[in-house]
């Protein structure tokens, strides 16, 4: 798209070059297209999105996971909803749902999970709520535009209608859902060392998520009072750890000593194969080429050093 564009992309696939480029994008989106950027910016908003898809009624649904020979663009339907809340599962119309209609949830999974590139396409993905997807009311539709996408109209239509009349399609993707996506389950002893990825065990319940903006507004001095408050034990273990982190100088006595010997199963456990010596042991072999500019030098001296900052005492 730079390129197409004329627009500057330094350092392909270099993080900061790729965020400058898409920035580069946006604007000319803003800039010739503004009122497509602002109704693309308002889908952050999930209940936007929410009340958009669950009118019952085909949209307009441009994703990644579409065919490249429609520009990605399909006309879809709500099926049922996510049994979490994530979003909903949607059908493409432009696909004769008959066949998949009359599948059991296990002959669902094995169509969904199939990889590879002769395997059938999958009419049925998910369109999370909190991924501004990009999803518009059929009614942005222009004759110009359905012919571009190689939009059917009377195949689309006959195929809502099958679809609708369909009663068990709905509670066999959820069935499906299980069998593609088993639900994980949390580890049932937090581990301190680990706590901060088993967060993705689970989402954390809205009475907790209230007590966590609280402490983020707390003083350090305060921050002991809310351990017992939370009823993730997630919360409980991370609570002494964003004290630490953020407010070392607060650290009584005892958290000292907690926090050093934390910090020394963390980085220092493993001896050569631990973080500490593997990071060392990586600014050592990028110092080597003589070539390095002042600045390549000035950055791994900082890396260095910020290294030391954190070993334990």
């Amino acid at each position: 798209l730079a390129s197409i564009n004329k627009l500057t992309h330094d350092g392909i696939h270099d993080a900061l070059g790729d965020v400058r480029a898409s920035i580069a994008v946006a604007r000319l989106i803003r800039n010739k297209q503004p009122r497509l950027f602002d109704y693309l910016l308002s889908l952050r908003n999930k209940n936007e999105v929410e009340l958009l898809v669950n009118k019952n009624e085909p949209v307009l649904y441009t994703s990644g996971r579409y065919p490249n020979e429609f520009e990605k663009t399909t006309v879809a339907l709500k099926v049922v909803a996510h049994p979490e809340g994530r979003g909903m599962l949607m059908y493409d119309l432009r696909i004769e749902p008959t066949e998949f209609i009359n599948l059991n949830p296990a002959e669902l999974a094995a169509r969904w999970s199939a990889r590879g590139e002769d395997v059938p396409y999958f009419p049925v993905k998910l369109l999370s709520y909190n991924r501004s997807p990009a999803v518009a009311p059929l009614s942005v539709l222009d004759n110009e535009s359905i012919t571009r996408l190689k939009l059917d109209k009377d195949v689309i239509a006959k195929n809502l209608d099958k679809l609708r009349a369909s009663k068990d399609f709905g509670d066999n993707l959820l069935a499906t859902l299980q069998i593609v996506f088993p639900a994980r389950q949390p580890e049932l002893v937090i581990d301190e060392q680990q706590v901060d990825s088993q967060l993705y065990d689970g989402f954390v319940n809205d009475a907790d998520r209230i007590k966590m903006s609280v402490v983020r507004a707390a003083e350090p001095s305060e921050l002991n009072d809310f351990q017992k408050n939370f009823s993730d034990d997630r919360l409980k273990s991370l609570l002494p750890l964003y004290k630490a982190r953020n407010f070392p100088s607060s650290l009584s006595t005892k958290e000292q000593t907690w926090w050093q010997s934390f910090k020394t199963k963390r980085l220092l456990a493993g001896g050569e194969a631990s973080l500490a010596a593997r990071y060392f042991k990586r600014l050592e072999e990028l110092s080597q080429p003589k070539r390095l500019s002042k600045e390549q030098k000035y950055l791994l001296n900082e890396l260095k050093l910020y290294g030391k900052s954190i070993l334990p005492l």
